[in-house]
């Protein structure tokens, strides 16, 4: 017979869950059809996952389904607009497709499978109620986590759930056709197991547990990719003890579990997805499948191969040039110039571009060209604005269309059109003859020829797809990205991060009042300033925590600290310029927020007071979340 205690913690559970399932459930079947931000993009992952049974690729792109979705939303007035090169309104549809890992499409594709033929807001609710389930799962690690941590206080253990339960903007994104479920379920349940490792011990077991745990979150979305780390800190937070020597044979042994755990994924991963002979300086945009060509080439044995691979999407490489040479080439004149033909038909449409960023400002000056069988020559020319901070080549072709381009050139001075034709010293355009004169190509790789090998290949597309390609790495390391003039938006990125966190509903259209967020302020900052007293009471010797309990508490700072670098820094870093943080970028992080914000008030909260604290704690979540889904969201939607 259960104990009391278990009996408890059952009951518990059970609530918690329920709560989460019926909030999730409203939020589901409240906002129509392909209002979560991008769920139109992820609806047609899903679909797609669905009606092929496997892994979809670009080619795999449904125009006449992104035909049915669009003329949906235009018709009930959804989703998101922007200006386009028209200066018409236009329906932002991304692709998520390769861009996101598959783990959660592939389990709300499960979810169509006794759905049949029905409509798309039945399909979209089945798949949304994936992410209820997801969501519900986070809330209870929530409390199993609290409880395992803190078994004594019920302020937090209570508190903890009731946080991630009842913030609007966690149920609302939970509740959408969206990957942020799961990896918000996944990186919670790496913390989960770290935590009963560093309180009761490292066990064969758990060891494959976290393991297991890692991979989901790596498999949920790019912005889960610090669920790995968080594992490996364990390791040195459990063993990094007094009698180290004793544990040297469970250290080794634990050791070895973890290294040939992960390498069997990474097999595993490295058998799975091929070679696909992507050429090794150029990212790809828009809808390239592959970025390097054997077809034709002008130098050497292969060329740059842009394409629209799906009909209704255009394609694109582009290279940025090293922060050293844009500050040395500011107020300058640079050349580009390249080579283009059409891959498979007698004329293709596409361009090129040389183009500088000011603080987020983008300015351009293209070449629209028309490239036919045969190889021909264009070339631009651009002055780059005295203040720029980005400077970069772009190449791309138009929906449907397969441009190849060969010996691309971005070399300083202005290349007068009488200038005649470069002279490329080698196969890759390193250095040609232009104009009378021997120059140096700021364009790395501009004819494709430096095809990455597999291993390396293969890590750096990986490192891409989870936010820590070369390029955002740089910009989060280059002080010039922290210069005053730039850090006068972190205020605004900062406000926009924490509102979002805590409510702006639809495509971020739907954002509460500004009472609003200065309630949620209200309510966090006695917690804030309950974490700095626990903070300086632990800087003193103290026997308030176990040696467990403090271990955790670093790995949720870990967990804390590594959330805001992988969800905010690159943005703050200007790593994308003119993109706002969302703050559902940072829900991967809810649980380590929720809990250092219980335990700062458990600091300032005395123990006789702890019912009637929870008791408040519920009823103002409970009212602001109740009161900013009836007078902000369904007014929105269900307005008579």
């Amino acid at each position: 017979m259960a104990s009391p205690a278990a009996r408890l913690q059952l009951t518990v559970v059970a609530l918690l869950a329920l709560l989460a399932l019926l909030r999730g459930g409203i939020y589901a079947v409240s906002f129509p059809a392909f209002e979560g931000p991008d769920e139109n993009a992820h609806y047609e992952y899903v679909r797609l996952v669905y009606e092929t049974g496997r892994w979809p690729s670009l080619t795999d792109t449904s125009p006449v389904l992104r035909e049915q979705v669009t003329t949906y939303m235009r018709e009930r007035g959804y989703g998101l607009y922007r200006r386009g090169a028209n200066n018409r309104p236009e329906l932002i549809f991304s692709t998520e497709i390769t861009r996101q890992p598959p783990a959660y499409y592939v389990l709300a594709a499960l979810s169509q499978v006794p759905l049949g033929d029905v409509s798309l807001p039945v399909q979209v609710v089945a798949m949304r109620l994936v992410s209820v389930l997801l969501t519900a799962g986070t809330v209870v690690l929530s409390f199993l986590l609290a409880h395992e941590l803190f078994p004594r206080d019920r302020l937090l253990w209570l508190g903890v759930p009731l946080v991630v339960t009842l913030v609007p903007g966690f149920t609302f994104v939970g509740a959408m056709t969206n990957n942020d479920g799961l990896a918000a379920f996944g990186v919670t349940l790496v913390l989960y197991l770290g935590v009963v490792i560093l309180q009761r011990g490292i066990t064969r077991g758990r060891a494959f547990a976290i393991i297991a745990a890692v991979a989901l979150a790596l498999l949920s979305k790019r912005t889960a990719i610090h669920a790995l780390p968080l594992a490996l800190f364990v390791i040195p937070l459990y063993y990094g003890i007094p009698g180290l020597r004793g544990h040297a044979r469970s250290l080794r042994r634990f050791a070895l579990t973890l290294v040939v755990g992960i390498a069997a994924l990474l097999a595993i991963g490295s058998l799975a997805i091929t070679f696909d002979g992507d050429a090794a300086e150029w990212t790809k945009v828009g809808m390239t499948s592959r970025s390097a060509s054997a077809e034709a080439a002008s130098l050497g044995q292969h060329s740059l191969r842009v394409a629209g691979d799906v009909p209704t999407e255009w394609g694109g490489l582009i290279q940025s040039v090293s922060p050293e040479e844009v500050m040395r080439l500011r107020g300058r004149t640079v050349t580009v110039g390249a080579w283009a033909r059409a891959s498979n038909s007698a004329s293709a449409p596409g361009g090129f571009a040389i183009g500088d960023s000011v603080n987020g400002a983008q300015s351009e000056v293209g070449v629209p060209l028309t490239a036919g069988p045969e190889w021909t020559f264009h070339r631009v020319h651009k002055t780059v604005e005295p203040a720029a901070t980005e400077l970069y080549v772009r190449l791309q072709a138009e929906p449907g269309a397969q441009v190849l381009f060969d010996g691309v050139v971005l070399v300083e001075g202005l290349i007068a059109p009488n200038a005649g034709l470069p002279q490329a010293r080698d196969t890759g355009a390193a250095s040609v003859v232009w104009g009378g004169r021997e120059l140096i190509s700021l364009v790395r790789d501009g004819s494709g020829e430096e095809r990455l090998p597999r291993l390396r290949h293969r890590v750096a597309r990986t490192l891409q797809t989870m936010r820590l390609d070369p390029g955002i790495v740089a910009a989060m390391l280059d002080p010039t990205n922290y210069a005053p003039g730039l850090r006068a938006r972190w205020p605004e990125l900062l406000r926009f991060a924490f509102e979002s966190f805590w409510g702006n509903f639809g495509w971020l259209n739907v954002p509460l009042g500004s009472t609003w967020y200065n309630a949620a302020l209200a309510l966090l900052l006695p917690g804030l300033a309950g974490l700095v007293l626990f903070t300086w009471r632990q800087l003193r010797p103290s026997d308030e925590l176990g040696s467990g309990q403090r271990k955790s508490l670093a790995l949720l700072a870990a967990a804390a600290c590594l959330t805001f670098v992988v969800g905010l820094l690159p943005f703050l870093a200007n790593a994308f310029p003119g993109e706002l943080p969302q703050g559902r970028y940072l829900y991967t992080g809810i649980v380590p927020f929720a809990v250092f914000v219980m335990l700062g008030y458990r600091q300032i909260v005395p123990e006789r007071w702890t019912r009637l604290s929870l008791f408040g704690l519920l009823l103002a979540l409970v009212a602001f979340d109740g009161l900013a889904l009836a007078t902000y969201v369904l007014p929105r939607y269900f307005a008579v």
